[in-house]
């Protein structure tokens, strides 16, 4: 078994959200606090991990994304 694997973490997970994601092919984990996105890790598809370490780097208020998203999938879509 092969896997690409990639973690991104701006700050420690203490009091972070979790949300995670499951198939075949990826595994991902997303870590939230406060309406940001703190950290990651992502196995399998990392094709949006340059997407998910500017997010982290700059901050991003989440709130909106966060309010319509169902799904982690759906979380790294809008980002």
């Amino acid at each position: 078994m092969n896997h690409t694997i990639h973690t991104i973490f701006r700050v420690k997970l203490s009091n972070a959200t979790p949300y995670g994601y499951r198939d075949s092919n990826a595994y991902y984990k997303l870590f939230m606090k406060d309406s940001r996105l703190i950290g990651a890790i992502l196995i399998g598809d990392i094709s949006k991990s340059t997407k998910i370490k500017r997010t982290i780097e700059i901050g991003e208020d989440l709130s909106r994304v966060l309010d319509y998203a169902v799904n982690v999938k759906d979380i790294m879509e809008k980002l």
